[in-house]
């Protein structure tokens, strides 16, 4: 999505609770493009290493995804920052346990 000008944007923060399942993932993604999110939070995703290339495929025509993976059962958190020639993603980090990603961006 291109925009001239950003005057507000809408971020969320969601427990996703498992996001292993395809179609949890897909109606996941469906109600933050309905709802018009920007930035997107993501804690307990349970994704693990072996998924991450299938999420960003999926999601990677609108957003782009700073991820720490966890285990199928527990952990993983994801920021999602949906793709703008206003948001300008400065700097990213990650740990390996799944428990923080920072993103840095300037709006």
């Amino acid at each position: 999505m291109t925009c001239t000008k950003l005057d507000s944007i809408k971020v969320a923060s969601f427990n996703a609770r498992g996001l292993r399942n395809s179609n949890k993932r897909k109606a996941l993604l469906a109600a933050i493009l309905e709802q018009n999110y920007y930035i997107v939070m993501l804690q307990e995703t349970y994704i693990t290493a072996d998924m991450v290339e299938t999420i960003e495929h999926e999601w990677g025509n609108e957003f782009v995804c700073i991820h720490s993976h966890g285990t199928n059962h527990s952990a993983g958190v994801a920021i999602l920052v949906r793709k703008n020639d206003n948001l300008k993603i400065q700097s990213k980090r990650n740990d390996n346990e799944g428990r923080m990603a920072l993103v840095n961006i300037d709006i």
